[in-house]
């Protein structure tokens, strides 16, 4: 969803523009990247990815003359790498505050959090860190705990059945957190089947479609809201901005918590996913000067 937006904003402005596919590890990131280069772009965008993968590369990028726009990026911008402002620190720090106050308040003070975490990924850790750092600011006496969980494993589709363990393990938990919505799929049925229904919230970043289903089903509590299309718009908007020399517009993302009583209103695609904004599009435009 995010590379289709990038490029249809990128039609909107009548630049040109390639969608490389099948960067999953650090070799794969770095074999498309340089062919990135070899197209001889005016710009490269990159997702997650950390300016110490790319290492040679981005000084070989900036002598080539190429810009390079982040999201998801945790690092600062160094070399050509020239903006990380769109779902960086600063959003990942937000969306940690929120879920993180939500809890304390929908636990009345008295949260006992089990974390479902994958601490592979920056933007997943520095939720993790910005989550139980609010948690613990807001509540001194609310309990965190993580549980980290192998790729392998959630591809293999045990999580459900982990969750069910560390919540008889614990069985005082009251929430349960995760980095990623994603995680989450199948975890509320497992809970069900094994007579844990309701003793635990359910919520964390980024709700997908199972968790926007979820809160209308009412077996999951609170998840942030975080749209593709808006960042994929917002991409191309700094690469329009750097190409007549305008500075990047570091505001956050439209954003919000999804919960069971407003999911019904909440503004969604055509396919179920957050969008947030109903009118992005037009508001890009018009702010391009684009007809």
């Amino acid at each position: 969803m995010l590379d289709e937006a990038i490029m249809a904003a990128s039609k909107d402005l009548g630049w040109k523009s390639k969608e490389l596919v099948g960067a999953v590890d650090p070799e794969t990131q770095r074999k498309l990247f340089s062919q990135a280069l070899s197209l001889k772009p005016d710009y490269i965008h990159i997702s997650g990815i950390e300016p110490s993968t790319l290492s040679d590369l981005l000084p070989k990028a900036k002598k080539q003359g190429v810009v390079v726009i982040c999201s998801a990026c945790m690092s600062k911008p160094v070399s050509a790498l020239e903006d990380t402002h769109i779902a960086g620190p600063k959003m990942l720090d937000r969306w940690g505050q929120m879920i993180a106050a939500y809890t304390v308040a929908n636990t009345n003070g008295k949260a006992n959090v089990q974390g479902i975490t994958v601490p592979l990924y920056p933007i997943l850790i520095r939720f993790d860190q910005a989550y139980e750092k609010n948690l613990k600011r807001l509540c001194p006496t609310c309990k965190y705990e993580a549980n980290p969980q192998q790729l392998t494993d959630i591809f293999a589709g045990k999580v459900p059945s982990a969750v069910v363990s560390i919540m008889k393990a614990n069985p005082s938990t009251n929430w349960l957190v995760s980095d990623l919505g994603g995680w989450m799929v199948g975890v509320p049925a497992a809970l069900k089947s094994a007579g844990l229904n309701g003793k635990a919230q359910i919520g964390g970043l980024t709700a997908g479609k199972a968790n926007i289903q979820g809160l209308k089903d009412g077996t999951e509590s609170a998840w942030t809201g975080y749209s593709l299309p808006i960042v994929g718009y917002s991409v191309v908007d700094s690469m329009a901005r750097n190409s007549v020399g305008m500075p990047y517009v570091t505001n956050d993302l439209p954003t919000q918590i999804l919960t069971p009583q407003n999911i019904d209103k909440a503004v969604l695609t055509a396919d179920g996913d957050y969008l947030g904004v109903k009118d992005y599009r037009n508001q890009f435009l018009k702010l391009w000067r684009v007809k």
